[in-house]
């Protein structure tokens, strides 16, 4: 091959996945691939989704044909590195092809890697070359930038997203939940709407069953001014700003959900003694925590959780036998938080965490007892159980407030993080710093205050004069 020629691999994601993130890693590493195992001739990719499949605990991974001499990887359900690893395996199959390794056998058949020898040897050395050559691009990637690793695009884009698809719009669909299911993310909805505001109307949160709406490439989201993403986002009651940027809330639907745990058992036809809370908010979270053992939102085994957290919260469409889909499409962090605190009726029911730190500001401002918003320079950063504390969860990708629960002992509990509900530990607190949860900084401290807030804060002044100093009236 000539050199400084600039070979153009032909990748389709045909996925229902967002590949935004994922895509400069692959630009990266197909050239490193040929390079390596050394093909003539790149093949077709195809990025492909199959649910069925993804539910099979024995499914198909990936497959090469080489008479098309195209490469189909399966990606639901799967780690990004893990599709890589199967694009590597299938690469030296493609490599195999182009040297004429093939005969008129195919890899097809039951165990055709058992019964042909020849095939079996071909096996063999796409698991050695394919898992070799990734790991040997992984450590030089890793080395070459750092902690960056979706920050660089190494060459022109390899990927070529599927021209505008058509949807038409059925019962129970929002803008919202259509960007979910196309671009895995469910807040970039305004790029469908300024796309379909002849066919949606003035406004988006009312679409009707039937239109048919175009779908653009995600990759046009970046072309989108934050001028123009602030008029399509006011025009919504389900966004409103705080702390400068969109934040989802609500929309005052006054979806409460049921009065207590009884009703919700009923509802979902479950003993209630499996929802009841154990005790505090801090308590019912570690619980939380135990009960999910590590366990993704798409588990069967935590189906009943989450409906019960959604339908605590109001959303009585979601039920244990559509929970897990319904879950991984929408952020269920917030109904997460909210069933933490189910023991106390002074936390607000809501899906959304700006829903609660908007109430606690409120509260804050009128002097209202309740739960009340505060920075953590205003508690001296001391943290106590039952705590919520607020920050932007940069690491998994998110610009939007995200509020874990304090459960003591420097540790923190919240949903929807990595898809399961986890515990993590707070990093670089001292009495001068709020600390870090996942790497990012906590912002605000939602707390509940019994008093008024002169109160309250007379009562603090008090307590640490009397540990301090010995002054003051000591409380029976």
């Amino acid at each position: 091959m000539t050199v400084g020629v600039k070979v153009k691999f032909n990748v389709i994601n045909k996925s229902d996945q967002n590949f935004i993130k994922i895509k400069p890693l692959i630009n990266d590493f197909l050239p490193f691939a040929k390079k390596k195992i050394g093909f003539n001739r790149p093949p077709t990719i195809h990025f492909s989704s199959d649910k069925e499949n993804a539910y099979n605990l024995l499914g198909k991974t990936a497959h090469y044909d080489p008479e098309s001499e195209i490469i189909v990887v399966y990606v639901d359900n799967r780690h990004p590195k893990d599709v890589l690893r199967s694009l590597a395996h299938e690469l030296v199959h493609h490599m195999q092809n182009c040297k004429g390794s093939f005969r008129k056998t195919t890899f097809s058949g039951d165990q055709y890697a058992q019964k042909d020898p020849h095939l079996r040897k071909m096996e063999k050395e796409a698991y050695l070359l394919g898992n070799m050559c990734f790991r040997d691009w992984e450590d030089n990637y890793k080395k070459k930038y750092k902690d960056n690793y979706q920050m660089y695009v190494t060459s022109e884009s390899l990927i070529s997203e599927a021209s505008p698809q058509e949807y038409t719009i059925v019962d129970g669909d929002t803008l919202s939940l259509i960007s979910g299911r196309f671009y895995g993310d469910i807040h970039k909805w305004p790029l469908i709407y300024k796309n379909n505001k002849r066919e949606v109307g003035r406004d988006p949160d009312r679409i009707e069953k039937g239109t048919i709406l175009t779908i653009p490439p995600a990759e046009e989201w970046e072309n989108m001014s934050t001028a123009e993403k602030d008029r399509i986002y006011s025009k919504s009651k389900f966004y409103k700003k705080f702390d400068g940027s969109w934040q989802p809330v609500s929309g005052h639907l006054g979806l409460r959900g049921p009065e207590n745990i009884e009703v919700l058992g009923s509802e979902m036809r479950v003993d209630p003694s499996v929802l009841v809370s154990i005790g505090e908010p801090w308590e019912d979270a570690k619980q939380e925590w135990r009960i999910w053992g590590g366990r993704s939102e798409d588990d069967p085994a935590v189906k009943e959780r989450l409906a019960a957290m959604w339908r605590w919260c109001g959303w009585d469409h979601v039920t244990p036998e559509n929970a897990n889909e319904y879950s991984i499409r929408t952020p269920w962090s917030g109904v997460a938080l909210s069933w933490c605190f189910r023991s106390d009726p002074d936390f607000p029911k809501s899906a959304t965490h700006a829903d609660y730190m908007q109430k606690a500001r409120t509260n804050r401002t009128k002097r209202t007892p309740g739960y009340q918003l505060f920075t953590p320079r205003e508690l001296d950063y001391v943290y106590e159980p039952n705590d919520v504390l607020c920050y932007v969860p940069r690491k998994w990708g998110s610009s939007r407030y995200h509020c874990d629960i304090y459960v003591g002992n420097n540790q923190a509990c919240g949903g929807n993080l990595d898809h399961r509900f986890v515990k993590g530990n707070i990093e670089g607190k001292n009495s001068t710093t709020a600390g870090h949860l996942y790497g990012d900084p906590i912002e605000y401290i939602i707390r509940k205050v019994n008093s008024s807030l002169r109160e309250w804060k007379n009562k603090e002044v008090s307590r640490l004069l009397m540990e301090k100093f010995n002054i003051g009236i000591k409380e029976n």
